[in-house]
């Protein structure tokens, strides 16, 4: 599970460093910004799952709980 906005790299970077090395992990992007301003900023990629903050506990469980279905 990684945030969209942090310090010195944001949560696409991180991802994409982490698929360099394993490729077939599954990440949560997470973010209290609006969808439109992440995917302005071009930080989702395509296949990747994402959860708007403020969630609640159940609402993380029924999302991680999906993606290893996929």
């Amino acid at each position: 599970m990684l945030d969209m906005i942090m310090p010195k790299k944001n949560g696409k970077e991180v991802g994409e460093a982490i698929r360099n090395v394993s490729p077939g992990v599954k990440i949560l992007f997470a973010s209290g910004y609006t969808m439109d301003i992440i995917k302005d900023k071009e930080l989702t990629e395509a296949g990747s799952d994402f959860i708007h903050k403020p969630y609640t506990p159940k609402d993380l469980l029924i999302k991680v709980r999906e993606i290893p279905d996929k």
